[in-house]
């Protein structure tokens, strides 16, 4: 609960916890679709397909960035939780 007991201070506060939990939902999908592609891609190469294991590659790549964004989406929130608190 917010100091001041505003109720729109309160509805941005509850705004930015459901951030923290979407931004654990899109790392948890981030971790299972990289490691998805990570195996697609080492399959690929192995039968030698390089292409479609570049491809895969790639994908891994995308993963790697929703996973960051989902860390700086979690920071930023958890900034402005704490500025709301004080």
């Amino acid at each position: 609960m917010t100091p001041l007991g505003d109720p729109s201070l309160t509805t941005y506060e509850r705004r930015m916890h459901f951030i923290i939990w979407r931004s654990y939902a899109l790392q948890a999908t981030a971790c299972l679709t990289g490691a998805l592609m990570m195996w697609c891609a080492a399959q690929c190469a192995i039968n030698g397909y390089y292409g479609q294991s570049c491809i895969c590659a790639s994908a891994l790549v995308l993963s790697l960035m929703m996973f960051t964004f989902g860390a700086r989406e979690r920071v930023r929130a958890h900034k402005t939780l704490e500025i709301l608190n004080r």
